[in-house]
């Protein structure tokens, strides 16, 4: 595809998304499924573990390391994700998989892993190109849904596809005046606040999910964690010491925090579907910092330091012999 600006790659979210989960991967016999993968591609598989997580009797556990565990066998199956296909440690995971005897599924742009799939008879499902690797979590998601639907795993919404018209309206509504102006709204109440973005369990990847965006795109400060850590982590030292500079948000229906009223956000799109409520949050907060940004003037689009990374893990001797 040709090259999208990023506020056309965000609106395309829900496009992505049911594109990629109407795909018909192959059947393959398994007991036990990892979901491999680094930053936005491990977000990407985290949301999924969480949307099987709560009836899936097949174990679901997602890696973001150098190698496999231990008990990974031919009876696994390794979903690889890297939007790049250069990623050090999702190349490394790739190659445990492999000798630990795993059924693979990659999930890629190119790359490197594109290249060693092709050469090792491995599938690959390719993403488009110029994307930012944030904004291919669409077809990350949708691909790695398809492949536990066929595997046999059991979702926690009555049907994913059957939200996906709800998921397509509420981006309308996202980008109406309307939406705006909600959206605009929050940005003013985070105005020279750090957000501190908390969940109950079944919501922790789209907490992170609103931490990397804001940081990535807005390029501010945020940090998150789970509601249940609320009372014993760093968001209640801040309140504890009267901090005046936080704004807790809350993803999802979780008990009364500690803090004032005018120091919280509480988002929960309200849908009985939970995996339907997870996903409108998640487009929530996209839609979020990518207007904090704008608000801010600050270009989403650049991210020099991940660039500056990415450039000195390929110049390492580990990654030159990948």
């Amino acid at each position: 595809m040709g090259e999208k600006t990023v506020r056309e790659q965000l609106h395309g979210f829900p496009d992505d998304l049911r594109s990629a989960i109407e795909w018909d991967p192959p059947l393959i016999d398994c007991d036990r499924i990892l979901l491999c993968g680094m930053g936005g591609s491990a977000i990407s598989g985290a949301i999924a573990s969480e949307i099987y997580m709560r009836k899936s009797k097949i174990p679901i556990v997602t890696v973001k390391s150098f190698a496999v565990p231990a008990w990974a066998n031919e009876k696994t199956l390794a979903i690889v994700s890297s939007y790049s296909g250069n990623t050090l440690e999702t190349l490394k995971m790739y190659e445990s998989a492999r000798r630990a005897g795993c059924s693979i599924i990659a999930i890629t742009s190119g790359g490197k892993l594109r290249d060693r799939c092709e050469k090792d008879g491995v599938m690959v499902r390719l993403l488009p190109e110029n994307m930012q690797p944030r904004h291919s979590i669409g077809f990350m998601i949708g691909y790695t849904v398809a492949i536990l639907n066929k595997c046999g795993c059991v979702c926690a919404s009555n049907n994913v596809k059957g939200i996906l018209d709800s998921i397509l309206e509420y981006r309308d509504y996202l980008e109406s005046e309307e939406g705006v102006g909600m959206i605009d709204g929050m940005v003013d109440d985070l105005h020279n606040t750090v957000p501190a973005v908390v969940s109950n369990a079944y919501m922790q990847s789209i907490a992170f999910r609103w931490k990397t965006q804001v940081n990535e795109n807005s390029k501010f400060v945020a940090f998150c964690g789970s509601f249940s850590e609320y009372d014993c982590e760093s968001i209640q030292k801040w309140i504890a010491k009267g901090n005046d500079n936080l704004t807790l948000i809350t993803i999802g229906k979780v008990k009364d925090p500690i803090i004032d009223d005018d120091k919280l956000l509480r988002i929960d799109p309200g849908c009985e579907d939970k995996v339907e409520n997870g996903i409108k949050a998640l487009m929530l907060g996209d839609y979020l910092s990518m207007r904090m940004a704008e608000k801010r003037g600050i270009d989403p689009e650049s991210v020099a330091p991940i660039k500056s990374l990415k450039k000195k893990l390929s110049e390492m001797p580990d990654f030159k012999n990948q």
